[in-house]
């Protein structure tokens, strides 16, 4: 793994030795002019350097920019004596202007204070856009997380960040030593993995969204969410439920020759009741960049373990990401990549050994299985600027997992039992743009693409080899493969910037064996700005439809030694369609409330269906079959409140309501859902607020709750100890029905406090669970986090 790490880190090295002649044959030009710029950025109310703020600086007939980077700093290198403007600006704050003279051979230091203005509908997006477009613009709800935001939350995982920062949004961790977590918005829009988002990482699709929170949030930049089924008019099959868009950190600053290290050191610490003593252990990142207006690298290495908060829990993860941006010209080029190596250890998991005390079995440790997994995330963009009106980008992208299973001590004759999964996902897109004034009232945004996504899995079952690291794969007993390619336009119309209409269609053509060989995807919304007084109000409405392809496995069938799935030759696409009707008031800068009502529709959802039993031959299989369940309904409200009464204290509310319930079941039907049920498998509400006070200079204090409803599921525990205990009666009480109880809501209370320090480093204390909630987040032997105490420095 480390082999294949430095491999990647030297395909970025390279592409940085590629790009640098051209821009330090432009520094040499002026080199040996000693006039220069340097100064900082920092927020008004306290001193804490801004990073990623533009910077112009104009006068003298010259205009030029820069990017600040982690240290608040920019630079303009060989500026000619003269009297000069300079204003930095960043989405969240109000743009501030400075006057500088420069003097011959002198360096000017200017200190520009930013005060907050974080109500704002000028942020930019480009998720359903394409194009950078301002939230105003914008028909669908949107929410924006910034770095700022990913600091002060502090969260385990990207899927934890979503749950706190979404309205609606549903994630549960899966207990200690789960690498993978299932998070979903608006309620039940697929019976299975379709109820996730779609997610992209720097452009590059992921192959499983599950496997996301294995993404270190610290290298993240930013991250735009889009709720419904609207964005699949660009993104496509999968997109059923909505689409994340993830951005890692990118190289800014004044100088790309003065790299820039920062980093972090923590240690976690875990009150569990489940070991003695005080489990601890250490995380740490270390990032360089640099980089100017024209050139910019990250590259950095984090290395995180798991306190040993539960009996035997090992979990230990090394992570290594870099990028690189730069400009030549019209061309713009940005590669980013990010390799992922987890060990884990089997844990002897709490709950099932009270489980086999009630039953009377053996209390002995399980036999420990090593569970080894492999991420990597490679993209890479181009844009290229035909003209001021005319666009192009082309990205292409890969993303893998993959991961194997062995007992740590041999068998007697001296083999591992070996099992292992490669999940492969390649996409590629290219859009052109063409933005034009039509006419002197109103301005147009085309956006026509084409893109494909090939995907594939392969696994094999137990096989004994002498060397679990180094052997070759068997013929696959699992194999999967599909791919979609798709063509859509949309057009972005505004009307003297105060009423905006976004409309488009795409079509996805998909692979032979699927029942839908060409499926449409459209979408239409309109939305408008009215001041009045203070206020400013935004009405929207937005409608679209998503469509999801059975694949050739789920039409034609397939059988195996453990279990038989019959064709469904009339197996038909899912789809999701439905609209979202909603205002946004914003209040002077001050604060802003915004309020969503949808109605979607999931029609012809799959569902694999147990149909019966073979008893022919050694052992009975399972006999299964893809079938369409119908319709469902899913109706809901959405509440996003943020507010900044003072300079120094900030509030945010995010709440979510969803109705799922069962409209019409297909003639064809056999499942078990009944027509008119409402769907409780999922929390029917959730409610996140999170409030950040600066006590005083340099002192923040950030507290955040998140609280999802109960809900109704399995009891997992109750079914293992009738298993172990032999009282399991299939016929009397069959699993999963015979087993569902009701889930009580949890609530997570998390607090924070950080202190900066000279020399721009803070130092910081974080407190996950702060009230030792212990209800279960799904099912319960999945163990809940106890609270959790973090300990750290940044610089």
């Amino acid at each position: 793994m480390r082999n294949r790490i430095i491999h990647r880190a030297g395909i970025v090295l390279a592409v940085i030795t590629l790009a640098a002649p051209s821009v330090t044959n432009a520094a040499e030009a002026t080199a040996g002019q000693d006039n220069a710029i340097e100064g900082t950025v920092r927020a008004a109310e306290q001193r804490q350097h801004i990073e990623g703020a533009r910077v112009v600086l104009e006068g003298g007939g010259i205009s030029r920019e820069a990017v600040t980077g982690a240290d608040g700093r920019f630079t303009f290198a060989s500026v000619p004596p003269g009297e000069y403007q300079i204003t930095a600006s960043i989405i969240g704050r109000r743009a501030g202007t400075v006057d500088v003279t420069v003097i011959a051979g002198e360096t000017a230091r200017p200190d520009i204070g930013l005060d907050p203005e974080p109500v704002t509908l000028d942020e930019l997006i480009v998720t359903g856009t394409i194009m950078p477009t301002a939230v105003r613009e914008v028909p669908t709800p949107v929410t924006i997380v910034s770095r700022a935001d990913i600091e002060r939350l502090a969260p385990r995982n990207i899927a934890e960040l979503v749950r706190t920062a979404v309205p609606g949004a549903v994630y549960t961790d899966e207990g200690p030593g789960a690498r993978y977590g299932v998070f979903s918005v608006r309620g039940v829009s697929g019976l299975g993995a379709a109820s996730t988002l779609k997610v992209y990482v720097d452009g590059a699709e992921i192959a499983d969204p599950a496997y996301v929170t294995n993404l270190d949030p610290g290298i993240i930049e930013r991250v735009e969410v889009v709720s419904g089924p609207q964005a699949s008019t660009i993104y496509g099959s999968r997109a059923i439920s909505g689409v994340m868009q993830i951005f890692t950190r990118r190289g800014s600053g004044g100088d790309w020759r003065r790299p820039r290290l920062s980093g972090k050191m923590e240690l976690e610490v875990v009150e569990s009741p489940y070991v003695s003593g005080t489990p601890r252990a250490p995380e740490y990142r270390l990032t360089l960049a640099g980089g100017d207006s024209r050139f910019g690298y990250n590259l950095g290495y984090s290395g995180r373990q798991e306190p040993e908060w539960v009996d035997l829990l090992t979990q230990e993860d090394q992570r290594l990401f870099g990028s690189v941006n730069f400009t030549v010209g019209r061309l713009e080029a940005q590669a980013s990549m990010r390799a992922h190596d987890g060990s884990n250890y089997s844990s002897w998991n709490p709950i099932l050994r009270e489980v086999y005390r009630e039953v009377g079995a053996p209390d002995n440790p399980p036999t420990r299985q090593r569970f080894i997994s492999r991420l990597e995330t490679n993209s890479l963009d181009l844009g290229f600027e035909a003209a001021s009106w005319w666009h192009h980008d082309f990205t292409v992208g890969f993303d893998r997992y993959e991961d194997s299973y062995y007992p740590v001590l041999p068998n007697d004759n001296g083999t591992y039992s070996v099992r292992a999964r490669d999940t492969n996902r390649s996409s590629m897109a290219y859009n052109t743009t063409i933005s034009r004034a039509l006419t002197a009232d109103m301005n147009g945004t085309f956006v026509f693409g084409a893109d494909r996504s090939e995907y594939s899995l392969t696994a094999h079952d137990p096989i004994e080899v002498s060397d679990w690291r180094d052997y070759d794969w068997p013929t696959a007993d699992f194999t999967r493969e599909i791919r979609s390619d798709g063509y859509f336009g949309q057009m972005q119309l505004g009307f003297r910037d105060a009423v905006f209409f976004t409309g488009g269609i795409r079509g996805d053509r998909h692979p032979e064996g699927s029942t839908d060989g060409l499926t449409w995807s459209p979408r239409f919304g309109i939305t408008g700005i009215r001041q009045a007084g203070e206020f400013t109000i935004k009405p929207r409405f937005a409608w679209g439809q998503a469509v999801i392809v059975p694949d050739e496995r789920q039409v034609g069938g397939d059988e195996n030694e453990f279990s038989i799935l019959l064709a469904n030759p009339d197996l038909r696409s899912q789809k999701q369609r439905g609209y979202d009707l909603g205002v946004d008031v914003l209040y002077g800068g001050k604060g802003s409330i915004g309020l969503t009502f949808f109605d979607q529709d999931p029609v012809d959802l799959i569902e694999l269906v147990i149909t019966g039993s073979d008893t022919s031959g050694p052992f009975p299989r399972n006999i299964f079959q893809y079938q369409n369940l119908h319709r469902m309904n899913n109706q809901g409200w959405e509440l996003k409140v943020e507010a900044q009464p003072t300079s120094r204290l900030s509030l945010n509310v995010n709440y979510g309501l969803t109705n799922s319930t069962v409209a019409e079941l297909d003639e064809s039907y056999t499942g078990d859902y009944e027509e008119g049920q409402t769907l409780d498998e999922r929390p029917k509400w959730t409610l996140s607020a999170g409030t950040s006070l600066i006590a005083r200079e340099g002192t923040t204090v950030n507290a955040d709750l998140t609280y999802l409803s109960g809900w109704n599921s399995a009891d997992f525990a109750g079914f293992l100890g009738d298993i172990y205990s032999g009282n399991f009666n299939p016929v009397a009480k069959p699993y999963p029905l015979g087993y569902h109880i009701d889930y009580p809501g949890f609530m997570r209370l998390n607090l924070g406090v950080s202190q900066d320090l000279p020399g721009g480093a803070s130092a910081f204390v974080h407190i996950f669970n702060l009230t030792n909630d212990e209800n279960f987040e799904r099912i319960n032997t999945a163990t809940p986090r106890p609270r959790t105490w973090t300990i750290g420095v940044r610089f």
